[in-house]
């Protein structure tokens, strides 16, 4: 008997196992750890002034393959955004050198198309504290198909003023637009290891205000010198296009950058472009010295704030004149219209000091009969 119902049911298992689990009390559910992980938490918003705590989906555990995170903070006027990497733990297998598979960027701006602040990174060191020129900054995390492990990352951000602001902002992408810029270090991409081949990078640099002006310091400049550097070659120019001037010249070598030497613009804009030749490194090596370090470039810019721009342009301040009693006479004869217009219009003065009058002596020299009589009424009769 025992056997004949297990007989059964085995039957009823092969040949229509769907029948048996499709009920409502028995679903069905193609059910994969990976799924559960796309349902959690992938970027946000965050704007609390008194900061917080962010981390990865899932996090401590692993995070799960083929996603793209935006964690975007946003600070309220006259505030910037702190970013510190409590723990960070990004998977770097075959991926350490380049971080192009999972790896976190930090940008400039309030999505992850602004400027990035640093390289992508990835591995388990943990990135230096960030914060963000303005009042905006994204965290941006992506994985690869192929990810296998890693935590994840936890980190806290917090609002500062910014008057409160550190000057530490670091930008080690290759190139980008940078507005209402507050003083940055910009590297070349690899700094500071070996710069890369075949590169041609522009940053264009806004200074706030249309007064203000743009000082770059050089703090590190090693790259591979050429005849009238026609190679490799760093170019400032007194403006935002290709058409503005040169900041004294193209820049190829070291001994051309003396110590604590500036370089400022005369306005608001800054263009720099880096432009390295397409070449290995073996090529490289082939023609520099082994003790040769080219780690390419580090500046320092900074913003030299200029008079407002609501005071370039003074009015003339409204003074208020008394009138004289001959210009006064002069318009009452002129035009009788216009002395109406004047009395109507503007109130007369009290004198601050008693003017004597001036009594002709013939009253038959003044001109009008009206004018003899108002004379001859103000004359005190002779005894």
């Amino acid at each position: 008997m025992r056997l004949n119902f297990l007989f059964f049911v085995l039957l009823l298992f092969v040949c229509c196992p769907k029948s048996i689990f499709s009920s409502s009390r028995f679903p069905l559910v193609d059910y994969s750890y990976e799924d559960e992980l796309k349902n959690m938490t992938c970027g946000g918003l965050y704007k609390d002034l008194n900061g917080g705590e962010v981390q990865s989906p899932n996090y401590p555990n692993w995070y799960g393959s083929d996603r793209d995170c935006e964690y975007m903070f946003h600070a309220p006027e006259g505030y910037v955004v702190h970013i510190t990497f409590v723990v960070f733990d990004i998977d770097d297998e075959d991926n350490e050198q380049n971080c192009v598979y999972d790896r976190v960027h930090v940008h400039d701006g309030p999505n992850s198309t602004f400027p990035a602040l640093g390289k992508a990174m990835c591995g388990k060191k943990r990135p230096e504290s960030m914060m963000s020129s303005g009042r905006y900054l994204t965290v941006f995390f992506h994985t690869g198909e192929d990810s296998a492990y890693g935590r994840g990352f936890l980190l806290e951000y917090r609002m500062v003023k910014e008057d409160n602001r550190e000057k530490n902002c670091i930008v080690n992408s290759c190139g980008g637009d940078f507005e209402n810029f507050a003083g940055c270090e910009i590297q070349t991409p690899n700094y500071p290891f070996t710069y890369l081949p075949n590169q041609h990078c522009v940053w264009v640099i806004h200074a706030p205000e249309p007064n203000d002006r743009l000082k770059v310091n050089f703090k590190t400049f090693k790259i591979e010198p050429s005849i009238n550097c026609v190679l490799n070659n760093l170019t400032l120019r007194d403006g935002k296009t290709e058409q503005d001037d040169i900041i004294q010249k193209v820049l190829c070598q070291e001994m051309d950058i003396k110590h604590d030497q500036q370089y400022v613009t005369t306005g608001p804009y800054l263009r720099m472009v880096f432009k390295s030749v397409n070449e290995t490194f073996t090529e490289r090596s082939d023609h520099t010295y082994d003790f040769d370090h080219l780690m390419g470039m580090a500046v320092k810019i900074e913003v030299i704030k200029g008079e407002p721009a609501s005071t370039t342009y003074t009015e003339k301040p409204v003074t208020t004149s008394t009138l004289a009693p001959t210009t006064t006479t002069a318009t009452e004869d002129s035009q009788d219209n216009d002395d109406v217009a004047l009395k109507s219009t503007v109130k007369p003065l009290k004198p601050t000091a008693k003017v004597p009058q001036i009594v002709p002596q013939n009253t038959n020299e003044t001109t009008g009969t009206d004018a003899n009589k108002n004379a001859s009424s103000k004359i005190p009769a002779s005894k």
